[in-house]
């Protein structure tokens, strides 16, 4: 699965050069990133929480990671594009445990679609 992907990335990076398009590899393998100050509420079970992080020349459809702090205790992190320049980190607990995570600096990192 993974060479597929490797073959697709591949693929759309040399149609892209082939076009004339301008393919900068060093922002799309380093991406761009961004960080804030983020103090989730106490969980609950089945509870969650979003906040948002800018990352300036995030686009919809680029791809999102977060980087937590701390060890997350077993809630669930998914990180998105939102709007641009926006990066969306949402936290969701499903462990069955009330978890107060502690604030601290969060990091976004977005790879641009190409």
């Amino acid at each position: 699965m993974s060479a597929l992907i490797s073959i697709t990335l591949l693929r759309k990076a040399i149609t892209a050069w082939t076009l004339g398009d301008k393919l900068n590899v060093a922002d799309t393998i380093a991406g761009l990133s961004g960080s804030a100050t983020f103090n989730p509420a106490s969980l609950v079970d089945g509870a969650g929480e979003t906040t948002t992080i800018t990352v300036t020349d995030a686009e919809l459809g680029d791809f999102a990671l977060a980087s937590a702090p701390y060890d997350l205790q077993g809630i669930t992190v998914t990180a998105y594009v939102s709007a641009s320049n926006t990066v969306a980190i949402r936290l969701q607990n499903e462990t069955t445990s009330t978890i107060n995570l502690a604030s601290g600096t969060w990091r976004a990192r977005v790879v641009k679609a190409v």
